[in-house]
């Protein structure tokens, strides 16, 4: 009788250890999982959107404008367009585009105006 007394007092005091021990990681576990995981995506959400912008705007470009304006925006035999948001607004980037000007011819009939106005944001950014 007095060998199963000792065997039942043993198991109690090893019961109570591992719980206290296992309720304390778990809620310092998932507390920063879903904070790190909230600014991930909304701060890739507007990546998406300008890139797409751009990259129409230069599929538009390479197709009306590389031939006098260079491949890389350098002028020949058209003017040098990298800085021309420094000295031109959007709205007269899309005149030009539009109606043409000195030699320029007008792309009103051969651009749609979305993507004049695409193509025009674009290069309004170039500063």
């Amino acid at each position: 009788a007095s060998t199963p007394a000792p065997a039942a007092s043993t198991p109690a005091p090893a019961a109570s250890t591992p719980a206290p021990a296992a309720s304390t990681p778990a809620p310092a576990a998932s507390t920063p999982a879903p904070a790190a995981s909230t600014p991930a995506p909304a701060a890739s959400t507007p990546a998406p959107a300008a890139t797409t912008a751009s990259v129409k705007a230069e599929e538009i470009y390479k197709n009306n404008c590389m031939s006098c304006h260079g491949g890389n925006l350098e002028g020949k035999p058209g003017p040098n367009l990298q800085k021309i948001g420094a000295s031109k607004t959007k709205d007269q980037i899309m005149t030009q585009i539009t109606k043409g000007g000195t030699r320029m011819p007008g792309f009103e009939k051969k651009i749609e105006a979305a993507d004049i106005e695409t193509l025009s944001a674009w290069l309004a950014d170039k500063k």
